[in-house]
């Protein structure tokens, strides 16, 4: 599901995700509680390098293609 979202992202918004980084090495143990649920992700947005204004405008287009992602799992549903 992140590689699908970096893909979707890359795709309209490019140059926007940093990619999927799995989080590993000594102080952590890369969970972040995603072990909730079975389709649960840690997603950041902005970083001290940005303004409050671009990292709203980071989380609209996340927010656009989470949107674009979940229709299109609905309408496979459909087929």
């Amino acid at each position: 599901m992140a590689e699908d979202m970096h893909e979707l992202l890359e795709k309209k918004y490019p140059g926007l995700s940093r990619g999927v980084k799995i989080a590993e090495g000594p102080r952590t143990n890369g969970v972040f509680n995603q072990d909730l649920s079975p389709e649960m992700m840690l997603v950041e947005v902005g970083g001290v390098e940005n303004t409050i204004e671009e990292t709203y405008r980071a989380a609209e287009a996340l927010a656009d293609v989470i949107s674009d992602y979940y229709w299109s799992l609905q309408e496979g549903e459909g087929s």
